[in-house]
Order: structure tokens, then C-alpha cells, then sequence
């Protein structure tokens, strides 16, 4: 499916096909580029990027991620959470990244939609799973969602040892793909292959448009991505 990076507000932003077929919602997966070419910063920019989105009502962010599985909802204060699914449109959605796995969900009516960040933990924990037994609780089977599967560290750059293995099942090893096996979670939940998409970048290769927690230390900057209402509030 077609990934596309263009630049909206003065950020440069990822877009992906997919999502864009959806009808009523926009989204992007922000870089590592703010507005004005200043370096992005999530707490501060997060309304520039949801603007240049095309996002039209305020976003919901987990406070804390902390690489679990639980998915908040826009009617609650989310506190410690990586994900937040939205229904009936009131609220855009977004996570942070700088490696781990930015996923953006809906359902292909554009009724409800989510932002979910997945590290190994969370995948190995079962955030895929957990975030469609949310669009399942919200009357939404797995067939009826588009998964949009944002820039994150690849295979040619994740070396992991064998604790990260044994959590994710896999066999031995020096890399991981961790888009990739959140893709193969999604399909094996019932999303059809063809609804979920993967974005080409390792976050650590393109250390020029994206923060990489593996290439620059924890320190480093996170990126934005988020989902939500198209058009004026």
C-alpha cells in the first residue's frame, strides 16, 4: 500500500493510503521535523501536527505509556495506557514513538478509530489483540478495520537477545521485525492482509526524519502520530 511523506503546517508528516480511503477521518505520523524546521516536540507541537493533520477536534494522549496493553477511551482520563480508542468522532487519538510501533486503527466506515504504541513488551503482552477486542466491544469485527502500521525500527537494525525472543515466541535470532510481527497479529486476528499496511522506513536508517531511542539514546526526542476527525471542529 502507498506511503507517502509530504510537508502540512511546516511539519513533514507521513501519510498513508489506507487511511486516507477512510472516510471522515484524517491522520499523519509525525517526523522528527516541527514546525518551522525546529525539532519536533510532542508535548509542545501536538496541536501544529493534529492542525496539519487536518484533524478537527482536540487529541486524547495516554499520560504515561508504559508498554502495556491497556487502550483507554476519549470519555475517561486515560493515566497510564498505550493506546486510546475513539467513538462517535469527539476526539482525535495519538501516541508517542522514537522506535517502538505507532498504529493507527479504524474501522472502514470511519465511525471509530484508535492510536496505539507497541514496543516488544506490549506486543509480546497482546496490545494487537487487546486493541481489536476493543473495536470488537464497540460492535466492530476484525474484518471491518484498516490498520495503518507507522515508521518504527526494522529488522536491519533491531538486535535483540533471547529474553525479547522467548517473549515473542520466535526462534533464534539476532533481529527483529517488530512491524512486521504486528502485522502478522492483526492478520491472524481476522484483519484481512490486504487492510493492513506497514510503512517502508526503519526509524534508525532515517535518522534524518525520525527520533530512534536505538540510534540516539532514550533521551532522544518522540514522535507524534495521530488519528482523528477530518475538518473543522
Amino acid at each position: 500500500m502507498t506511503w507517502t511523506i509530504g510537508v502540512a503546517g511546516g511539519l513533514t508528516l507521513v501519510r498513508c493510503a489506507a487511511l486516507d480511503s477512510v472516510p471522515g477521518i484524517a491522520h499523519a505520523f509525525g517526523t522528527r521535523t516541527g514546525p518551522g524546521g525546529v525539532p519536533f516536540d510532542a508535548a509542545s507541537h501536538a496541536t501544529a501536527l493534529a492542525e496539519a493533520a487536518g484533524v478537527g477536534r482536540p487529541i486524547v494522549q495516554p499520560l504515561r505509556q508504559v508498554h502495556g496493553t491497556f487502550i483507554a477511551t476519549a470519555d475517561a482520563r486515560p493515566g497510564e495506557a498505550d493506546g486510546v480508542l475513539v467513538t462517535l468522532g469527539d476526539r482525535g487519538a495519538a501516541v508517542r514513538s522514537a522506535d517502538c510501533v505507532p498504529i493507527l486503527v479504524a474501522s472502514r466506515d470511519g465511525h471509530a478509530f484508535a492510536a496505539v504504541h507497541a514496543g516488544w513488551r506490549g506486543i509480546a503482552a497482546g496490545i494487537v489483540n487487546a486493541a481489536v477486542d476493543r473495536f470488537e466491544g464497540e460492535g466492530i469485527p476484525p474484518e471491518h478495520l484498516v490498520a495503518a502500521i507507522g515508521p518504527a525500527i526494522r529488522a536491519c537494525c533491531y538486535e535483540v537477545g533471547p529474553e525479547v525472543l522467548d517473549a515473542l515466541g520466535l526462534p533464534s535470532s539476532r533481529t527483529v521485525d517488530l512491524p512486521a510481527i504486528v502485522a502478522e497479529r492483526f492478520t491472524a486476528r481476522g484483519v484481512p492482509a490486504a487492510q493492513v499496511a506497514i510503512a517502508p522506513w526503519c526509524t534508525r536508517c532515517r535518522s534524518d526524519l525520525f527520533y530512534s531511542a536505538r540510534g540516539e539514546g532514550t533521551g532522544t526526542g518522540r514522535m507524534l502520530s495521530v488519528v482523528g476527525p477530518a475538518g473543522a471542529p
